[in-house]
C-alpha cells in the first residue's frame, strides 16, 4: 500500500487527472478552515502527528463521518501536489495562528509537509515493498500480531477420478507465522533550536530528508533479515548448510554453488525467481566481475560503465539495498544477497510508519520530536529464496 500525498497520487492516476496550479500565497485558502482546526485539536491531544489518524484531507481514521473535513477528488490533488512542490521553509516562514477573521499562515499545513519530506526521502532506501509480495497497513492490522495461514506446498495435488464420480478429498495442511508489532523502531529528528531561530529553513529540510532516508533503510534491514534467514515459512532457504563459503554471488563460480545454480534450485522447488536483492559492492565485485558468463565479457562490461549497474539478470529484477544486514554493517566484506520469488517469499505489514511523535507545536516542538514505525515480515515460502556470500 501506499501512503501520504503518494496514495493522493496514486489514486487520481486511475482517473487520469491532472493537477491544477495552486499559486503559494493561496493554498492555505483552500483548505477549509474547519480542517485546519481539527489537525490543531488532534495534535494538542495526541502530541503526535500520524498520517493514518487524521491529515489535510480528511482520510484519518479518527477524521470518519466528518464531511466538513472531506475534500473532492480534484481539491485533493491539487493541494497535495502544491504541498509537494512548494519548499517547507515557505511554510515555515509564513506560518502564523488559525484566528476567527480567517486563516493567518499555514501553521498546520506544516505537519503534512514533513511527513512527506520524510517519506519521499524513506523511499530512496525503502525497498519493503519491492520485495514483499504486500506491505499491509494499519487498517489490515487491528491488533498488536497478525497471523498469516500458509498453506504447506503440494498440499493441493490434483488426482485422477471416474467421470460423474467425486473428486478425491485433500487434507488441508496449514502452518502459522505471525506478524508482530510489538516493538517500535525510531529516531530523534536531527533538528536544534538554532536552526528554527536562524531561519534556516533550507537546512530543516536536509535534516528531515536524512532522517526519512535512515528510516528507509532500517525498514529494508528488518524485512532483509527475516527473507534472508527465512524462519517462518514452510520449507528451507536454498543456502549454505555447513559453510558460509558455499553458496557465492558470482554468477558461476568454480568448485562452489554460485547464482547461475541457486537460480536453478529454486526452479527445482517449483517457483520462478524474480529478483535478485544485493549491495551495488556485491554487484561490482562479484556479478559484473565474473568468470565464465557474459557479465566478463568486455563489451558487456564497457556497456555497465556507460549504463550504470544491471537492473535485471536473467528473469530477476536486481534490486539494491546498502542496509546493514547485506552489507554487513557497512564493512562491504562478504556481502549477503537473496534471490526471491516476490509472490511467494515475504509478507510484510505496516502497523505505523513515520509518526511523528512528542510534536504539538509544528515549529517549536520540531526540536525534540520523534519518528517511529512499527513493521513486521514473515516469510511464506522459504523454498522459493536462495541466499548468498559475496565472494571474497
Amino acid at each position: 500500500m501506499t501512503f501520504g500525498l503518494q496514495e493522493i497520487f496514486d489514486q487520481a492516476k486511475l482517473y487520469n487527472a491532472t493537477p491544477e496550479k495552486i499559486a503559494p500565497q493561496d493554498l492555505v485558502g483552500k483548505i477549509p478552515k474547519a480542517t485546519l482546526e481539527n489537525i490543531q485539536q488532534l495534535m494538542e491531544t495526541k502530541h503526535a502527528f500520524d498520517w493514518e489518524e487524521f491529515n489535510l484531507f480528511g482520510t484519518g481514521e479518527d477524521q470518519q463521518g466528518n464531511k466538513d473535513l472531506q475534500l473532492g477528488r480534484q481539491d485533493m490533488l491539487n493541494l497535495a501536489t502544491a504541498i509537494r512542490n512548494i519548499p517547507l521553509r515557505e511554510f515555515m516562514a509564513k506560518s502564523g495562528a488559525i484566528t476567527a477573521a480567517g486563516l493567518q499562515g499555514s501553521n498546520f499545513v506544516i505537519p503534512v509537509k514533513v511527513y512527506d519530506v520524510l517519506l519521499t526521502s524513506s523511499i530512496e532506501t525503502d525497498i519493503v515493498p519491492e520485495i514483499s509480495r504486500a506491505v499491509l497497513g494499519p487498517s489490515e492490522l487491528p491488533g498488536t500480531t497478525c497471523p498469516v495461514d500458509i498453506v504447506v506446498d503440494n498440499t493441493f495435488n490434483p488426482k485422477m477420478y471416474s467421470s460423474g464420480g467425486k473428486i478425491p478429498e485433500s487434507n488441508l495442511n496449514i502452518i502459522q507465522a505471525t506478524l508482530d508489532f510489538s516493538q517500535s523502531f525510531g529516531l530523534h529528528i536531527p533538528i536544534t533550536n538554532d536552526l528554527i531561530e536562524d531561519s534556516k529553513f533550507g537546512l530543516i529540510e536536509v535534516s528531515l530528508q536524512e532522517a526519512g532516508k535512515e528510516m528507509g533503510e532500517k525498514a529494508s534491514d528488518l524485512a532483509f533479515t527475516v527473507a534472508y534467514t527465512g524462519t517462518d515459512g514452510d520449507g528451507s532457504v536454498n543456502g549454505p548448510t555447513t559453510s558460509t563459503t558455499q553458496y557465492k554471488t558470482k554468477w558461476v563460480d568454480t568448485g562452489t554453488t554460485g547464482l547461475r545454480d541457486a537460480y536453478a534450485l529454486v526452479f527445482g522447488d517449483g517457483f520462478t525467481p524474480d529478483l535478485l536483492v544485493m549491495s551495488r559492492a556485491a554487484m561490482i565485485d562479484d556479478v559484473v566481475g565474473s568468470l565464465g558468463v557474459a557479465y566478463n565479457d568486455v563489451d558487456v562490461n564497457n556497456d555497465f560503465i556507460r549504463s550504470g549497474l544491471p537492473t535485471k539478470i536473467a528473469t530477476m529484477n536486481v534490486v539494491y539495498t546498502e542496509c546493514n544486514y547485506a552489507t554487513v554493517d557497512k564493512a562491504y566484506t562478504t556481502c549477503r544477497s537473496i534471490i526471491m520469488t516476490k509472490a511467494y517469499s515475504l509478507l510484510s505489514g505496516r502497523k505505523r510508519w513515520l509518526r511523528i511523535e512528542h510534536y504539538s507545536d509544528p515549529i517549536q516542538d520540531l526540536v525534540g520530536a520523534t519518528i517511529s514505525s512499527r513493521q513486521d515480515s514473515v516469510t511464506m515460502y522459504d523454498d522459493s529464496i536462495s541466499e548468498f556470500i559475496e565472494h571474497t
